[in-house]
């Protein structure tokens, strides 16, 4: 599981930096190409995730873990987000 997470994230990073090196004059195929690299490395990454988080969830309750499990990635993305939003408005404000 580990190895599978941390071949992910070499696979995100990857495509991060590849898509640093992009400009504004692309097509749209040429920013597809990265953001789907980074998509391979992110199901790399949650699918052990995901594993080791119901491993220990009693059969019974895992419907509940999964729920659980979903709301906190939302929460976390949406709080990612705004955190980011923020951070780019105030840049662009200096």
């Amino acid at each position: 599981g580990r190895r599978l997470m941390l071949v992910g994230v070499a696979i995100v990073v990857g495509g991060f930096y590849w898509m640093s090196r992009m400009n504004v004059y692309l097509s749209p195929g040429e920013v597809a190409a990265p953001r789907a690299v980074q998509v391979f490395g992110l199901v790399l990454i949650l699918i052990p995730l995901m594993s080791a988080a119901y491993q220990s969830v009693p059969r019974e309750q895992v419907a509940a873990a999964a729920g659980l499990f979903s709301f906190c990635r939302f929460v976390g993305g949406a709080i990612g987000t705004t955190i980011g939003l923020t951070i780019l408005a105030r840049r662009e404000q200096f």
